[in-house]
């Protein structure tokens, strides 16, 4: 993996001049600003999600969030629909995991899949309204741009979940949404 500073720079300049190498030394002095050659890749994002029998929500759940993810893996607990066809035709990468009435083991298959250092998860039948994608546009940027040396986070993200009968009340929930690896 690429990382470098201008830092990381500076002791390579340092070595090849202190070395017995004129000629590498010499090779390097001739490029002109090589240290800005030396770029770091801003972190990668991973949906991950876990599924059976989704295919009437995968499709309204992912696409409007899909272009946020650098990729999106759904491992599949035995979908007997076309859960995994959805799934293949958005582009996610898609895993198989036997289900074992553990939904921690099945989340853990996923980020295990990922290839991300951040995981965000989302649930087939979520969906994020447009003030909240551009919330989590603004959230993912600043992710990305953040030092590699910064301390690690976990955001909590706020779920209202309606219930299907009007005379009940909608049920707020908080979860660790976003994680680094």
């Amino acid at each position: 993996r690429w990382s470098g500073t201008s830092r990381a720079y500076g002791a390579l300049s340092r070595a090849a001049a202190s070395s017995c190498a004129p000629t590498f030394s010499s090779r390097l002095s001739s490029l002109s600003g090589v240290k800005d050659l030396i770029v770091s890749q801003p972190p990668r994002i991973s949906l991950c999600m876990i599924v059976r029998n989704e295919e009437a929500n995968l499709r309204a759940c992912l696409q409007p969030v899909m272009s946020l993810f650098d990729e999106v893996v759904i491992v599949d607990t035995g979908s007997t629909d076309e859960t995994r066809q959805v799934a293949t035709d958005l582009g996610a990468k898609v895993a198989d995991f036997e289900w074992c009435d553990d939904f921690s083991a099945a989340r853990n298959a996923a980020v295990e899949e990922a290839t991300g250092e951040w995981i965000f998860w989302l649930d087939a039948d979520d969906r994020i309204d447009a003030e909240n994608l551009a919330r989590l546009k603004d959230l993912f940027e600043r992710v990305r741009t953040q030092p590699a040396n910064s301390r690690r986070r976990v955001y909590v993200m706020t779920t209202v979940s309606l219930s299907r009968h009007s005379s009940e009340p909608a049920t707020v929930i908080s979860h660790a949404r976003l994680f680094q690896q």
